[in-house]
């Protein structure tokens, strides 16, 4: 099951994204080979060129990732599992070890920079409490209050389901 409320408003951003990706990543190598002078018509300008190139080529490349994950971003139940799938990684949290879970609202922070990477105000996203004491921030469940609380409604429904087991 995919809990759809959390992010449901994030695909089309994807979609328009994509193709300037691509041209992104065909241009994004070039300036290494033209700061090291690999081209005999323009002179080596190691000191501003190659920082400044290797800069814009990692930056290209964690555009280029976010794109590609935006497509799986979101929150699947499976039987065992919930597996939050955000932007730069995958984290699976195993049923039986969830306590609780809550929707909460964002500090200053994740909220600047999921609020950049979305162009629109994020404010809320899911907590989990597990039975380890560690109460993660689900990234990948992050929208405004009504939908997260409707997305934690489902997945309190899911984990209560652990007892029929």
């Amino acid at each position: 099951v995919l809990v759809w409320p959390l992010g449901k408003r994030f695909r089309l951003w994807t979609v328009i994204t994509a193709p300037i990706c691509g041209l992104l990543a065909a241009i994004a190598p070039f300036p290494i080979p033209v700061a090291l002078g690999w081209d005999p018509d323009i002179p080596a300008n190691l000191w501003p060129g190659l920082p400044l190139a290797i800069g814009i080529t990692l930056f290209a490349g964690a555009l280029i990732w976010i794109v590609l994950r935006g497509a799986l971003h979101g929150v699947e139940l499976t039987p065992t599992h919930l597996i939050a799938r955000g932007y730069f990684v995958t984290r699976r949290y195993k049923r039986d070890e969830i306590v609780s879970i809550n929707a909460v609202q964002l500090k200053w922070w994740p909220f600047l920079v999921l609020t950049m990477l979305m162009n629109r105000d994020v404010e809320h996203t899911l907590q989990l409490s597990l039975d380890s004491g560690s109460e993660p921030l689900l990234f990948a469940a992050n929208s405004h209050e009504h939908d997260v609380e409707i997305g934690a409604g489902m997945v309190r429904t899911w984990r209560e389901g652990l007892e029929e087991y």
